[in-house]
């Protein structure tokens, strides 16, 4: 899911800012866990005057009963809660110029939200309204249900989406890796509802299965406390068992799709450690590198 309202001008207008390139004694990590499990990760950026708050929630498509559950999940999430409406959430992002969007992955969905530095308070006190506070009406759904089936419809129908469905299915086979979590129509008309959706919810998303990222032109124990301000009363959860994942021994194959794009693509999979594994970073660093030789 992706909103940019306000986002262009305030990226041209970073374009132009005169900024120094920042010295390397200028970043700075500081990292805490509250009470209630949740971590922070708060990162010192001066470069522009602008925070990325990014929370990530440890569920995704491997943790659903129905295929697209998650990633239904992910688009109520923007439906409004007790405290703020949608219209609301939408209004604040654009009065602020900022940038809103949202992924589901395998085992993690990820909510950001980037807006000039000074308005962090707000942007954090935007996320704690939602993060135990979602209204999941019937009534939204229906509505929202449209809009994702619109989504689904346009990935299927794009041969580089298919390519990646298949390759999936390959590398990951017999296991909740090689399931889709984009969804099916099928999956969205017959099988999830909102009771299902909320149910998810309430067995996921608490603090003590979240890292809050946050980067930018900020102060880091700051915005911890900020953080514990808004988010530290918000319960710890017990949390469902995960389902096994027995990975089996790969064989080289190649996967041909028919396309009536006017170029060809070719594109080489690789299995890489999951973000457990403490090779994980250096395998997103190294993945970043070959993708832009």
């Amino acid at each position: 899911m992706k909103s940019f309202l306000g986002a262009l001008a305030f990226f041209i207008a970073l374009i132009f800012l005169a900024i120094a390139p920042v010295r390397s004694d200028e970043l700075t990590v500081t990292r805490a866990t509250l009470r209630n499990g949740l971590r922070v990760i708060a990162v010192r950026d001066p470069l522009a005057p602008v925070a990325m708050a990014t929370l990530n929630y440890r569920v995704g498509a491997n943790d659903q009963e129905f295929a697209g559950q998650a990633h239904a999940l992910e688009h109520m999430m923007f439906r409004g809660s007790a405290t703020l409406s949608q219209s609301q959430i939408a209004d604040i992002a654009e009065l602020l110029g900022g940038y809103w969007d949202a992924d589901t992955q395998s085992e993690i969905t990820q909510y950001f939200f980037m807006a000039p530095s000074q308005y962090l308070d707000l942007l954090l006190r935007m996320e704690a309204s939602r993060a135990r506070g979602l209204t999941l009406s019937q009534s939204d759904w229906e509505i929202e249900r449209g809009a994702i089936k619109n989504e689904v419809t346009a990935d299927y129908s794009d041969p580089l989406g298919h390519l990646f469905l298949q390759v999936d299915l390959a590398m990951f086979a017999g296991t909740p890796y090689g399931n889709d979590g984009l969804g099916t129509l099928k999956s969205f008309d017959t099988q999830i509802n909102a009771p299902q959706l909320r149910a998810l919810y309430d067995a996921w998303y608490h603090p003590n299965n979240a890292i809050y990222v946050i980067v930018g032109d900020i102060d880091g124990p700051a915005t911890v406390k900020l953080v514990d301000h808004y988010f530290g009363s918000i319960p710890a959860s017990k949390l469902p068992a995960r389902r096994p994942v027995d990975l089996k021994p790969l064989r080289a194959q190649t996967i041909h799709v028919d396309s009536d794009k006017p170029y060809t693509v070719v594109a080489l999979a690789y299995r890489f450690p999951g973000y457990r594994s403490k090779d994980y970073a250096a395998g997103q660093i190294l993945e970043a590198a070959l993708s832009n030789q």
